[in-house]
């Protein structure tokens, strides 16, 4: 909206509580956002989060990017999961309505909600190791190395630590 000589943006459109918390509580990573949320969560989140694809779709990606990020919020089409594979995000930002229908049905068990607002929900990429060295149910922790040595320090760490046996299978993958 214009006043006077001055430009004023109108922010209700754009995710920007989302944004916000995603900067403060993880160091970064690949964000799959809507074409019309991609464009602000580049300029918010730039350089730690990158954008599967923005406002710019018609002259900055490929066609097959902008097919793939519109396919992978379509959670009804039965394709949409190896769209999502092939994007390979590690944060879902999702509006409202395609936010619920997606958790409701579709993007999979291995996104989980990590932010609700009334406007916006974000799901995160996790990690499940069942199975991915031949052993028992196991989880792999992943975010802010501060957290995690906190965690590393606690005494119940070396009760669940992995032996090198562990170490070694996951390398090996």
């Amino acid at each position: 909206a214009r006043q006077g000589d001055a430009f004023r943006l109108r922010y209700g459109m754009f995710p920007v509580q989302a944004m916000e918390w995603l900067r403060e509580h993880r160091d970064g990573g690949r964000l799959l956002a809507h074409f019309n949320q991609g464009s602000y969560a580049l300029w918010r989140g730039f350089p730690d989060f990158t954008v599967a694809v923005d406002g710019r779709y018609e002259t900055v990606y490929p066609d097959q990017t902008v097919d793939a990020a519109r396919l992978a919020f379509s959670v009804d089409r039965p394709d949409h999961q190896e769209a999502l594979r092939a994007i390979a995000p590690d944060y879902i930002l999702a509006c409202r309505e395609s936010a619920l229908r997606a958790y409701e049905r579709g993007f999979g068990t291995e996104w989980r909600l990590i932010y609700d607002d009334p406007d916006c929900r974000i799901f995160a990429k996790t990690l499940n190791a069942d199975g991915l060295v031949g052993g028992p149910e196991c989880g792999i922790l992943t975010g802010r190395r501060a957290l995690i040595d906190r965690l590393r320090r606690n005494p119940l760490a070396h009760v669940v630590r992995p032996g090198k046996l562990t170490y070694a299978g996951l390398e090996a993958v």
